[in-house]
């Protein structure tokens, strides 16, 4: 693997459009990087910035998703975040890395921007209400910056990343993570990198937090960390002849959505992360604990965009016809 390489001057593209396409993508103009690999953990997410109906601002963190599907004419993608990210923004903006001209797995370093007006009504919820994603198909991306001459370049998270119950129970009761967002907001504008903090699991990723499709791990979740993905990193070492190689192997284990506070009278209470920075007379705490749901728990939400794209599909090919 090359390592990254992010030098450039930082220019800035601006790409406007009023809506994200519900319809197929086709991907001429999206290099994807490889899949889940650690060096290329900054590929894999996008700060989400929002204009509210209040006029306030707020930010979140998404990450990128590959959808594979027989009647697809090629690989779909699209972006996953909390619903209470994105719920109540009238325009929204993502900034992407430009991929590089002849060494289309790197990037230049510069910055593709997409601005999207009536951002909220572009995501899908998960079918189960009491569970806090969304999911946007990338829609005309690839057309909008296809005028500028430009390619994206972007990681994502596919099906085979989401571990099955019985290689979470071979995991440590203490597993070391990973979580890549933008804590207030945090990151580095000019090479457009995101933070990746580290901590560790706070109950065996095997179990299910109160009854529900729920994670803890012992990590800071600041505002604008909602909808990080958080992976367990773990080494593992195989025998080449004489050579004893030790690798780093990540385990996706679901989005961060909530932690806990406590107020000054003691009370602990489990709170969305919040996206934007507020004034309140009741003093919160965070105690250094973050709620992810589950990967498992992304199935039905990508579920439900492969059957609206399949939907697409089958009105493009009656028009067509």
């Amino acid at each position: 693997m090359e390592p990254l390489q992010l030098k450039g001057t930082a220019q800035l593209y601006d790409v406007k459009q009023t809506a994200l396409s519900p319809g197929i993508l086709h991907t001429a103009d999206i290099v994807m990087s490889p899949s889940v690999d650690i060096e290329r953990l900054p590929y894999l997410t996008t700060r989400i910035q929002c204009m509210l109906h209040n006029g306030q601002s707020s930010v979140g963190t998404a990450f990128f998703t590959r959808l594979e599907h027989p009647r697809f004419p090629e690989p779909q993608y699209a972006l996953i975040t909390n619903k209470h990210v994105v719920c109540d923004a009238v325009r929204g903006s993502i900034v992407l890395h430009e991929a590089h001209p002849t060494e289309p797995s790197n990037s230049t370093g510069n910055q593709l921007c997409l601005e999207v007006e009536n951002f909220a009504n572009q995501w899908i919820p998960h079918p189960d209400d009491s569970i806090d994603l969304c999911i946007c198909p990338l829609g005309r991306l690839n057309s909008s910056f296809r005028g500028l001459g430009k390619k994206a370049l972007m990681g994502y998270v596919i099906r085979e990343h989401i571990p099955t119950d019985s290689e979470l129970r071979a995991m440590s009761v203490v597993e070391e993570v990973l979580m890549i967002g933008y804590p207030t907001g945090l990151w580095d504008s000019y090479s457009n990198l995101p933070i990746i903090r580290k901590g560790m699991t706070a109950i065996h990723p095997a179990v299910d937090f109160r009854g529900e499709p729920v994670s803890v791990v012992d990590i800071a979740a600041f505002p604008g960390s909602s909808g990080s993905p958080v992976f367990a990193v773990s080494q593992v070492t195989t025998a080449d002849g004489h050579l004893i190689i030790a690798e780093k192997k990540l385990t996706f284990l679901g989005v961060l959505f909530a932690g806990p506070t406590t107020d000054i009278h003691g009370e602990i209470v489990r709170v969305p992360v919040p996206t934007a920075h507020s004034i309140s007379t009741k003093t919160q705490v965070m105690i250094h604990l973050g709620f992810i749901i589950k990967a498992r728990a992304i199935m039905p939400l990508i579920n439900a965009l492969e059957e609206l794209l399949l939907r697409a599909s089958l009105d493009d090919d009656s028009r067509a016809n």
